[in-house]
């Protein structure tokens, strides 16, 4: 069928292709983005939604669903589940975790009482006292078990510490981060944009108080026998214990 169309409705014809062109970048742009977040999209596999929706096509769409509709956001939400399951500390450690606030707790009630100050945790006490639960999931290669690092730490001026762990099994591609913390446990954001000097290896110190640095360019620094000397600010902080070889 051929319609003929007039010089007058030429440019409302020309609008429409455009509109819907412009509607199917759109949708291809959103199905992208989609796409790319899918993992957070699986929390609807806990309610009835998907399957409310698939009840809703008509026979002739339910041969072709969308992707979203065609069981690979239940897949993918099972496959998250198995992995966190794998990687979660195991009972023994959250026992550990519960003993230590208990303990934390006793700590404070008792300093309270005696007209003390609350004793302060260091903000990543919790991570290296605790248990290391296997991290096969965040590692390149192998798991990040107990013994595999050993915390490094500077002291600073007016009973400020940095902090680093190194990683064995942390890309050479991917950052290792520095933390600083004030003398009472703070974290020190007002360093924020000062420049960091670790074994040659310049960064700058982010909006969190910490500063990153490629794991490859500290590993070729500890390979070269560089030490490990850090400078804040142009300021040299005292190398205090741990060893860069170690990640």
């Amino acid at each position: 069928v051929v319609i003929s169309l007039g010089e007058s409705q030429k440019p409302a014809l020309a609008a429409l292709k455009n509109a819907l062109a412009d509607y199917y970048a759109a949708k291809e742009k959103l199905d992208a983005a989609l796409r790319a977040n899918a993992a957070l999209l699986t929390v609807a596999c806990e309610t009835h939604l998907l399957d409310n929706l698939r009840a809703s096509l008509t026979d002739e769409l339910r041969q072709q669903m969308p992707w979203w509709l065609d069981g690979t956001l239940e897949t993918l939400g099972q496959r998250q589940r198995e992995t966190l399951t794998a990687v979660m500390p195991d009972e023994q450690s959250w026992a550990t975790v519960r003993q230590l606030m208990k303990e934390r707790a006793e700590q404070g009630a008792s300093a309270e009482a005696e007209g003390r100050s609350r004793p302060q945790d260091r903000r990543h006490d919790m991570i290296f006292r605790f248990p290391r639960a296997p991290m096969a999931m965040a590692a390149s290669t192998g798991s990040f078990a107990a013994g595999e690092a050993e915390e490094l730490i500077w002291d600073g001026p007016e009973g400020a510490t940095a902090s680093m762990e190194p990683n064995a099994t942390i890309p050479d591609d991917a950052l290792v981060y520095l933390l600083f913390d004030a003398a009472d446990g703070s974290e020190m954001l007002q360093l924020q944009g000062i420049s960091v000097v670790l074994a040659g290896v310049g960064s700058v110190v982010d909006q969190r108080g910490r500063a990153g640095f490629n794991a490859g360019a500290l590993r070729a620094a500890a390979a070269s026998g560089a030490s490990a000397t850090l400078t804040v600010g142009g300021e040299g902080w005292t190398y205090n214990t741990g060893s860069l070889r170690q990640g």
